[in-house]
């Protein structure tokens, strides 16, 4: 299949644009409004410094079969040599980029010409699972696709080659995002049948055929099954959980997701108009296996859950693969200068649009983590500092009117693992990390397990000051006790709780504060790092 070629110079003017617009708002700040993040971050400080003294006393390293670690894993060696938030601020450049590279390598592989169409993959780049801070799932899908180019480009001519490489490829998706192994599969599976396909139509026998071919992609597949029976999956997790119709309608925009809802839906408009001005005139051409692979994950989509036991937000993650193929496994044909300027032009604008407005919001949150930084300042190392919050439920109107910053429309909060900065900068103690065993290879030591949790779960501002509505999951118990367990309380958002200055006077003493948190001493419990088991 051919398909139009363009200028070197040109496509690498173009690459390098893209490169520089989407990697531009990581210059205005340290710590990004992305949900997860500042929590990973604050997981990658500790497993790159396992001799420090005060977070020792914390934590300790427990690696097991966990198909989620990709940047506990590549990070931390950056972080020994880098300073923290300069490290991290490269581990989301990797993230923003390699979904990308791994769209136009898979193109290349698959019609054999360099074309400008799998750049617009960079439209979806800050999207809401890359937003929430599913760091390892973002890259795990380029290497995915990565793979994918590869078993496509050899796996005929060097078999024994691309199966070898297949399975070492696979097994390494295994341990950096299990769902990058599944897109992987369904990306081999789709090429596969397009293959038995082809062979039919050339009159080669089916039957040796599929079976050779069957052998391989079990050689490819099999240490990653084997790992996945043998993995501690779902111990931390919960039940199983469908999103109601209109949740699967407005999640199926989760590619294009952004901070500003008209950001969202003016980026899907630009992308539906381009299609809509190629597809009728018979200018835009799928891959062989493109077609079967967007219908697997489409049905997918239609019938996976939202929260699984393993994990949440399972169906928000197949509309981002699918987009993906939509710029990895399509490709313009003969496009006509004047359409094909068009079609760039109303991408690139888009694009443009997008970093601006991505840049601006980043820039909001300069004021957010520099307001944080002066409210726990007095925190000193080996304090321990409970955080606590008023969510979305039980203050709407000033979570409509908050910065866009703060809220990923449609889905959640986004400031609640900032409070990392906590453990990050002061070497706190910081009862959010996450540490699953069957997610993370961190676990908490005795006795401050007993005051944490390893989803991150915040609680709320009358939990503490009415115990009898402490639930009693897991994910709650830490609070049992926590006016002797906890030298600070620190409260997000404190002005959607009212006068900071009147929460809890009896067990509180004000300390500092301002719009984004407030810090407060325990009453009664003066801080003493000498002792562990104070």
């Amino acid at each position: 299949m051919k398909v139009g070629q363009i200028s070197g110079w040109i496509w690498w003017a173009a690459f390098g644009a893209v490169v520089l617009l989407l990697l531009w708002p990581l210059t205005v700040v340290d710590v990004p409004p992305i949900l997860d993040y500042p929590n990973h971050l604050a997981r990658l400080y500790v497993l790159a410094h396992p001799d420090d003294s005060v977070l020792a006393r914390f934590y300790e390293q427990q690696w097991s079969i966990v198909p989620n670690l990709a940047i506990d894993v590549l990070a931390p060696p950056l972080l020994r040599l880098l300073p923290v938030h300069v490290a991290g601020r490269i581990v989301i450049g990797v993230t923003l980029l390699l979904p990308v590279i791994g769209c136009v390598v898979y193109s290349r592989a698959v019609f054999g010409r360099r074309t400008l169409w799998p750049l617009g993959a960079a439209l979806i780049a800050y999207n809401a699972v890359f937003i929430l801070g599913f760091l390892n799932f973002q890259i795990t899908l380029g290497l995915a696709l990565l793979l994918a180019a590869g078993w496509h480009a050899w796996s005929h001519r060097w078999p024994g080659i691309a199966a070898l490489a297949g399975a070492v490829g696979a097994t390494g998706l295994f341990f950096s995002h299990i769902f990058g192994l599944a897109f992987f599969a369904v990306l081999c599976a789709a090429d596969e049948l397009a293959g038995l396909r082809s062979a039919r139509r050339s009159g080669t026998p089916l039957l040796p055929h599929a079976a050779h071919r069957g052998v391989m992609l079990a050689a490819v597949f099999c240490v990653p099954t084997i790992l996945y029976l043998r993995a501690p999956l779902g111990l931390t997790g919960g039940g199983l959980a469908w999103r109601p119709w209109v949740g699967k309608l407005y999640v199926a925009f989760s590619p294009f997701a952004h901070y500003r809802l008209d950001v969202t839906f003016l980026t899907a408009g630009a992308v539906l108009t381009a299609i809509v001005l190629l597809v009728p005139r018979g200018r835009l051409r799928a891959g062989p296996a493109t077609a079967t692979a967007m219908i697997v994950l489409s049905l997918s989509y239609v019938v996976l859950p939202a929260v699984t036991p393993e994990a949440a937000f399972i169906d928000t993650r197949i509309p981002i693969m699918v987009a993906l193929l939509m710029f990895a496994g399509l490709a313009p044909i003969a496009v006509p200068r004047t359409l094909g300027a068009v079609v760039a032009t109303i991408l690139a604008l888009a694009l443009i649009l997008r970093a601006e407005a991505t840049t601006a919001v980043w820039r909001q949150q300069t004021h957010d983590v520099t307001a944080l930084r002066s409210v726990i300042g007095p925190v000193e190392p080996g304090a321990k500092v409970l955080l606590v919050g008023i969510g979305q439920d039980m203050n709407p109107q000033y979570w409509a009117a908050a910065p866009d910053n703060r809220v990923l429309p449609g889905y959640m909060q986004l400031n609640a693992h900032l409070t990392a900065l906590l453990l990050i900068e002061h070497k706190a103690f910081w009862p959010l990390l996450f540490t699953a065993h069957d997610k993370q290879p961190l676990v908490v030591r005795p006795p401050y397990d007993r005051i944490s949790t390893a989803q991150g779960w915040i609680p709320s501002l009358s939990q503490l000051a009415d115990p009898s509505i402490i639930k009693p999951e897991n994910d709650t118990k830490y609070l049992d006790g926590w006016r002797n367990a906890f030298d600070y309380v620190l409260l997000l958002d404190p002005l959607a709780s009212g006068d900071p200055r009147t929460i809890m006077p009896k067990w509180l003493e004000l300390l500092t504060s301002n719009d984004v948190a407030a810090l407060y001493r325990v009453r009664g419990h003066i801080p003493d790092n000498r002792n562990d088991d104070r």
